[in-house]
C-alpha cells in the first residue's frame, strides 16, 4: 500500500465535504449526521471529515472512472449537485482517525483496509480522513464555505452557487 505524505493544515481545520443537494437538509437540521450508508450492526455510523483543504475524492458523486482525471470528477461534481459545501470545524470534534475505525466504530479489519485501497485508488490520502461517533451540532461550526466554480472556496452567505446541469457522457466524451 502507497504510503501518501500528509497536506499541510496549519489551522488544525477539519471539513466536512458535502453537496448543494444535501445542504439544505444539513442547515434544517442544524447537524452534520453520521453516514449510515453500509453500516450494519454491530458496526456503528460515524461523521466523517477530512484534513484535506481543497477536496475530498471520496465525497465526489459523479461516475468513477479510472481514466478521467480528478478534476474532472470534483467539476462534475460540482455541476451534477447543484454546488459544493464544506463546513469547517475544530480537529478536537472528530479526532480518531481511519485506523480507530476497527475500536471506535466495530468496522471489520478488512474493510477498513478496503476502505483504504478504494480511497487511494480514488486519488484520496486515507491519513487525511477523520471521524467521530458522534454528530456534529451547527454550535461547533467554524465556518461554512462553497466552491466558486472558479477554483475557490468562499464564505457561505446565504445563497448557494448552483451550476447548470451536465450531461455526464457530453463531459467526458
Amino acid at each position: 500500500m502507497r504510503r501518501h505524505k500528509r497536506q499541510e493544515n496549519p489551522r488544525r481545520t477539519i471539513w466536512h465535504y458535502t453537496v448543494g443537494k444535501y445542504f439544505p437538509s444539513i442547515m434544517a437540521s442544524g447537524v452534520i449526521r453520521r453516514s449510515t450508508l453500509g453500516v450494519y450492526p454491530p458496526e456503528k455510523p460515524v461523521t466523517w471529515f477530512s484534513l484535506n483543504p481543497w477536496w475530498e475524492v471520496t465525497a465526489n458523486k459523479a461516475p468513477i472512472y479510472t481514466d478521467v482525471p480528478r478534476e474532472v470528477r470534483h467539476d462534475l461534481t460540482y455541476r451534477m449537485s447543484r454546488g459544493l459545501v464544506r463546513i469547517g470545524v475544530e480537529l478536537r470534534h472528530a479526532p480518531f482517525g481511519i485506523d480507530d475505525l476497527h475500536r471506535v466504530a466495530r468496522c471489520d479489519r478488512r474493510d477498513v483496509d478496503g476502505l483504504k485501497r478504494i480511497g487511494i485508488r480514488c486519488g484520496a490520502n486515507p491519513s487525511d480522513w477523520r471521524f467521530t461517533p458522534k454528530e456534529v451540532p451547527s454550535k461547533l461550526w467554524k465556518c461554512i464555505e462553497i466552491w466558486d466554480g472558479e477554483g475557490r472556496w468562499v464564505p457561505y452567505n446565504g445563497d448557494l452557487i448552483v451550476p447548470a446541469p451536465v450531461l455526464v457522457g457530453s463531459a467526458i466524451g
